[in-house]
């Protein structure tokens, strides 16, 4: 008896281990599992194929990845050369040599390049989906001077000072002029490229030489450039090199906040169905119960409700009378920018066809599609503010224009971008030139009047009221 008592212990005992080590196995698998179901969609290496450029789809690569707020920043995968940019690079050298001067210090606020990337290459490089998730960000002073210190302070990408092992001193007029920026699209800083250098992918045989966004701290004639054969950081002057390689931030998923938010909406829609649902049945079995308890009723009943139906019918025909004049007063604002003028006009179509359900729902509906397409018009306004002849108008739009073509005997109003040069002084002068009054001449509210047929170069000098200067320039060919 003795004997049994301990073999049932044992075996109790043994098959409680078992137990125990088969739970402890499959909380363990469980949470290994869960650990890779939660890993991120996207991971730092990752390549996306996101926007075009001159026909070709561009492919990035990303640098970093926040799994928390779904943001990545990218980096072209490949050195961009193709004709949109040189193009761009010779009409900026031909006016430089046209007037027998240098790019001279050029800070990243008053890049060429950054005016090209935030302007002609946004707006005609990406669709507004892309757009969207382009995240627009601040590049601070603060920064952009610590980035200057790094870099004095380096001894390994340095290339100058790997050659003479010798550092120049830190010009302080460089150092402290930097200024904040806010761009949809950049150029990494030296820290930046240090940090992602490793992550970034050189798949030509040609050495290529792309530009940074920071400046050399010693020399204000040059800019910084990292050589894809060496992968070290150079000095060359400014608009040289022989491609570029943009970057930015961009938001590839929603967050997990934004997903919880999503479905409780989508929630929230379901019950709202089943509700009105569950009101209508009741609303027919109330009319039946009406209906039976007399023939007058019944016929007072039906009377009411046709007078209703025939009041709802003529408010909503008045209502979709308004609103197809809003829709078409909102097309007609909105001629100079279609995008807007179909969000208007979206907008109008949700506010008729909400209109059907009752009179007050109509009505706030159109409040609300006034509100948006004034919105709109206010946005269109204000997407850019231009010089010299003082509208919204022109041909010809600096510094993003590299290029223009025009039939002889016909003109052309140049327009100056004031959000670009971060422009708050209301005093300041224009001076407009022409290489070749053979082929165009130019008066001194920018109007271009072609002369005859060949190319010249449209040259640009805008002085503000403390003494600074902005050069720009474009190539015009009449044909």
């Amino acid at each position: 008896m003795s004997k049994a008592i301990k073999k049932s212990k044992f075996i109790l005992a043994m098959t409680l281990v078992a137990f125990i080590s088969v739970a402890i196995i499959g909380t363990s698998i469980f949470a290994y599992a869960k650990g890779k179901s939660n890993k991120a969609s996207f991971a730092e290496g990752d390549d996306i194929a996101f926007g075009t450029l001159d026909g070709h789809i561009l492919n990035w690569t990303i640098l970093s990845y926040d799994d928390s707020t779904k943001q990545a920043l990218i980096i072209s995968r490949a050195t961009l050369s193709s004709a949109s940019i040189t193009s761009y690079r010779e009409a900026i050298d031909i006016n430089y040599r046209s007037t027998g001067t240098k790019a001279g210090y050029v800070k990243w606020s008053e890049n060429y390049w950054r005016g090209w990337l935030n302007q002609s290459f946004y707006e005609n490089s990406f669709t507004p989906e892309e757009k969207a998730k382009i995240q627009k960000t601040t590049l601070s002073d603060a920064d952009a001077k610590e980035s200057l210190m790094n870099f004095y302070h380096d001894t390994t990408l340095d290339a100058d000072y790997i050659n003479r092992q010798t550092k120049n001193s830190l010009n302080q007029n460089i150092y402290n002029t930097q200024t904040t920026t806010s761009d949809n699209i950049f150029f990494l800083s030296t820290d930046e490229y240090t940090e992602y250098k490793d992550r970034i992918k050189y798949e030509t045989s040609i050495p290529y030489s792309w530009p940074l966004r920071t400046n050399s701290y010693d020399d204000p004639a040059y800019g910084l450039y990292v050589n894809e054969a060496t992968k070290l950081i150079e000095k060359k002057y400014f608009y040289t090199g022989t491609g570029i390689r943009p970057c930015m931030y961009v938001k590839l998923d929603k967050t997990d906040e934004e997903k919880k938010v999503e479905e409780g909406q989508n929630a929230g829609d379901a019950n709202s169905g089943t509700n009105t649902g569950a009101a209508n049945t009741n609303n027919g079995t109330n009319t039946a119960a009406g209906n039976s308890t007399g023939t007058n009723q019944g016929t007072n009943s039906n009377a009411t409700n046709t007078n209703t139906a025939n009041t709802n019918t003529a408010n909503n025909t008045t209502n979709n009378t308004n609103n197809q004049n809003n829709a078409n007063g909102a097309n007609a604002a909105n001629n100079q920018n279609n995008a807007n003028a179909n969000n208007a006009g979206a907008n109008n179509q949700n506010a008729n066809g909400s209109a059907n359900t009752s009179a007050a729902a109509q009505t706030g509906a159109n409040n609300n599609a006034n509100q948006t397409r004034q919105a709109a018009e206010k946005r269109a306004i204000k997407t850019r503010s231009y010089a010299n002849n003082g509208t919204q108008v022109g041909s010809i739009f600096l510094p993003y224009d590299a290029s223009y073509s025009m039939v002889n005997g016909s003109t052309a109003q140049v327009a100056i971008d004031l959000e670009y040069l971060n422009f708050t002084d209301k005093q300041y002068t224009v001076t407009y030139k022409s290489s070749d009054a053979a082929v165009f001449t130019v008066d001194s509210n920018g109007q271009i009047t072609s002369a005859g047929k060949g190319t010249a170069v449209l040259s640009v000098r805008m002085k503000k009221s403390n003494g600074k200067v902005y050069s720009m320039e474009c190539v015009i060919s009449v044909t």
